[in-house]
């Protein structure tokens, strides 16, 4: 269960600092268009490729997330 909690948080934090990436608002506004991308936007706003999370300029959390 605490793993559970734990990936929850970390994907809430993801989520936060892509709703302030000027990059992932690009991203956003190309799937919104129509514009072919690999991206996807999730019911949630989260913006991934594939099954992976979006963290453009973030590197202290793109390391946390490998991690």
């Amino acid at each position: 269960m605490a793993k559970l909690r734990v990936q929850s948080i970390l994907r809430d934090r993801v989520l936060k600092v892509q709703r302030k990436d000027i990059e992932v608002d690009k991203v956003r506004n190309k799937v919104k268009l129509g514009v072919e991308t690999p991206f996807q936007i999730l019911e949630d706003e989260m913006v991934v490729m594939g099954r992976q999370m979006y963290t453009f300029g973030d590197k202290t959390l793109k390391e946390e997330v490998l991690r």
